[in-house]
């Protein structure tokens, strides 16, 4: 049986973008300007409000020295999350509103064993 790798929590890829100026040393600003890119985006994006485009990821890879590959599978980790994270909390709503509606349902009709009939509650 194959086992899938299903992490509780999985990071916008924003957040290593926010370690990596860290480490570097270097401003939201500095790094805009080296990468070719408004300054709004690189904040957009350490915010998790941007995804990380290929063309982004070029261009964060000439300054971070991070392959551009490694910006996207995180990207595409993330947004796959995402998808899992918001399927799953339908499916729970889902369940949910069945189990209730099949709760009322069965206290809506009593069944009586002396008639042996169902009455209304």
């Amino acid at each position: 049986m194959k086992t899938a790798y299903n992490p509780i929590k999985v990071f916008h890829p924003g957040e290593t973008l926010s370690e990596k100026l860290s480490e570097m040393e270097m401003t939201v600003a500095e790094f805009a300007t080296q990468a070719g890119v408004p300054v709004f985006v690189v904040e957009a994006i350490i915010a998790g409000n941007m995804s990380i485009t290929a063309e982004l990821a070029l261009a964060f890879e000439q300054v971070t020295q991070i392959p551009a590959h490694y910006w996207l599978n995180a990207q595409h980790s993330y947004d796959e999350y995402l998808l899992q994270h918001i399927a799953n909390t339908f499916r729970d709503r889902l369940i949910e509103s069945q189990e209730q509606l099949a709760n009322s349902i069965v206290h809506s009709f009593i069944y009586t064993p002396q008639t042996q009939h169902y009455a209304y509650a």
